[in-house]
């Protein structure tokens, strides 16, 4: 009993210290809310809704309104990130809308060079003294 009380006690502690987080980086499906300080219109998203998914390979896929986007990343140190190779993987004639919402996305991944996650959201920055991110994701589908 003793141990699990402390284990507790550590757990809600670097919790509230935004030092841990419930959530992996890593085989979750991070739901878009905000890319480049513009929140997306949900209702916007009728099929499918937005992701970045990161994989144990190394790869990430992502659904940003009609293609399937594919690439690369690396870990570096705690928090460093690496995305690279960040192209389409389908080629489907895409609403005005979503192919502006696409090519800001492949554009602006490449700029993520740290990611964070406080209280279980996912932040992608381009400098870990970055106030603002280049992209926001949530664990769940927020809609």
């Amino acid at each position: 009993m003793k141990i699990i009380k402390n284990s507790l006690i550590l757990v809600i502690g670097m919790l509230l210290c935004g030092a841990a987080s419930a959530v992996e980086l890593l085989g979750h499906k991070w739901y878009l809310g905000i890319l480049n300080q513009q929140a997306l219109i949900m209702s916007d998203f009728t099929e499918q809704k937005p992701y970045l998914q990161f994989e144990t390979d190394n790869t990430f896929t992502a659904f940003i309104g009609c293609n399937q986007i594919v690439g690369n990343y690396s870990l570096i140190d705690k928090n460093g990130l690496q995305l690279s190779a960040v192209v389409p993987a389908t080629n489907i004639q895409c609403k005005p809308e979503f192919t502006t919402l696409e090519t800001a996305f492949v554009n602006s991944l490449p700029n993520a060079q740290v990611w964070e996650i406080t209280n279980d959201v996912l932040y992608l920055k381009s400098n870990p003294k970055d106030i603002t991110s280049i992209a926001i994701f949530m664990p769940d589908e927020p809609y």
